[in-house]
């Protein structure tokens, strides 16, 4: 049997397995209505008896020529970097693609975004599973390169941040214990050289080194990167990082939400991970609960009310708009990996 012929049978065989787990109408019903439940559900506990002048009085004295650049340019950066760094992880661990088609594919996937964050980030998943036909684990392996690299990059800003900020004489700590700091810088460094020394250098760490097999495909990247690979990707993800936080940052400064830097980036990770619980639409209610529950001292409940309404309405908007904008060619792109491979030719 030919490879094409294995190629067609076995997508022939995921068709029938998904159409026979098929949810039945009504759970499928029922499943997408739920977010928008729990959204409203939110939303009503923290809105219930509040008042709804002062909220749109903070509204109105919110800099928002501030805020919706610093959103949508943060999107806009993320979908751009995020299509090149998949592009290059490809070109260093399989072969070349072109940019352009993941690219549109990223921009499209911003739709499922306004659903959730995370479904968003499993169908990219899906498409270079099929785009690239590597082994599950392999392209695992890959994305787990990505994913300990940029927590390379973050150590490494996070440091110079906390450096700068206070040579600048800045109220960076807030309310986190400095000791948190030295227990999570420390453990990020020694990540940085756990890792460069296990993989460049062949340190054998004990236990890790029973652990961990080299050839195995899970760890393909890590054993075949270069240095410079390495250094790039961790420079790629600096972009990423930056207009993230960054932006996060300056949208909650628009609404007069001051936070000292270092407890922002402690605690944001936790409120973007709340806020982007598959169990609300668009992050609706989310955002709320995770701005009350973890800063809740650093602005008036009306100001938190204002800007956790405002900040998921710009978000869906930008995604929308880039979803839309790239619905046409990303779905020519998938009808391209959905045909059938042509037949291989016998000479």
């Amino acid at each position: 049997m030919d490879q094409a012929s294995a190629e067609q049978r076995l997508e022939r065989l995921v068709e029938e397995m998904e159409r026979r787990s098929a949810p039945h109408p009504f759970w499928s019903l029922l499943r997408k209505t739920v977010p928008f439940l729990v959204s409203a559900g939110i939303l009503f506990y923290y809105f219930r008896g509040k008042d709804w002048p002062a909220v749109r009085e903070a509204l109105g004295q919110a800099n928002l020529w501030l805020m919706v650049p610093a959103r949508v340019l943060s999107l806009l950066i993320f979908w751009g970097f995020d299509a090149y760094i998949t592009q290059r992880l490809l070109l260093w661990f399989d072969r070349p693609f072109r940019r352009r088609d993941i690219f549109w594919i990223r921009g499209a996937l911003y739709l499922v975004m306004l659903v959730n964050v995370n479904i968003s980030s499993g169908g990219m998943f899906l498409y270079l599973l099929r785009k690239t036909r590597l082994p599950l684990t392999k392209l695992l392996g890959i994305q787990l390169f990505r994913a300990g690299l940029s927590l390379w990059g973050f150590v490494v800003i996070f440091t110079a941040t906390l450096v700068a900020s206070h040579y600048a004489g800045l109220d960076i700590f807030g309310k986190i214990p400095w000791r948190t700091l030295v227990i999570i810088l420390a453990l990020g460094w020694f990540w940085l050289f756990h890792a460069w020394t296990f993989w460049q250098h062949g340190w054998r760490w004990w236990p890790i080194n029973l652990l961990i097999r080299r050839d195995h495909a899970l760890w393909h990247a890590f054993a075949q990167a270069r240095p410079a690979q390495w250094l790039k990707l961790a420079l790629l993800a600096v972009p990423l990082i930056v207009s993230n936080l960054g932006g996060l940052y300056l949208c909650a400064w628009a609404f007069g939400i001051r936070i000292p830097p270092v407890e922002f980036v402690i605690l944001v990770p936790l409120v973007l991970s709340i806020s982007n619980l598959p169990i609300a639409f668009g992050g609706f209610g989310t955002t709320t609960l995770a701005w009350q529950l973890l800063f809740p001292t650093h602005a008036s409940t009306q100001t938190y009310l204002a800007f956790t309404l405002a900040y998921p309405v710009v978000s869906c908007l930008t995604r929308a708009a880039i979803g839309l904008f790239s619905l046409k060619p990303a779905w020519a792109e998938w009808n391209r990996l959905s045909q059938p491979a042509a037949p291989a030719t016998q000479s």
